[in-house]
């Protein structure tokens, strides 16, 4: 699950025509990060789901930051001024969650605690691990800004 970060703010600035492109630039670049079997679906506001078929969480993560830094290099301006977008990402497998629970429920839970996760550690993040209480704890090895 994903979140553009910001795009708030571009809206407020800039008009909603600013952010509705902004939306449809960072779809298009999402797209062509991801491979052939990857499904991108606008999840709703500013949040897209990426669905990865028979791919682990690691793998995944990997994908996530793939994309993310895909984001993160855009160069967008609107109004003359450069206008910075970027990614935050929870990533969730379905071996992570409980079966007998609705499996697509709780993954998406899952992918959205982590979400907020990531942003919470201050955006531009993937966050694919939970410490053993449940917390999302951001991955070190993306921490970019």
């Amino acid at each position: 699950m994903t979140d553009v970060d910001g795009l708030k703010q571009v809206n407020d600035i800039f008009g909603h025509f600013a952010g509705d492109r902004t939306l449809c630039i960072v779809g298009a670049r999402m797209k062509r990060a991801l491979r052939g079997e990857d499904i991108l679906a606008r999840y709703g506001g500013d949040e897209f789901v990426i669905v990865a078929p028979e791919t682990g969480r690691i793998e995944a993560a990997h994908l996530a930051e793939r994309v993310r830094r895909a984001i993160e290099e855009l160069q967008m301006s609107a109004r003359g001024q450069h206008v910075g977008i970027t990614l935050s990402v929870g990533v969730a497998s379905l071996g992570e969650v409980n079966s007998a629970d609705d499996p697509i429920a709780a993954l998406f839970a899952l992918a959205d605690a982590r979400l907020r996760g990531a942003k919470a550690a201050g955006r531009n993040r993937v966050c694919s691990v939970s410490s053993e209480n449940g917390t999302p704890q951001v991955d070190t090895r993306t921490n970019r800004n």
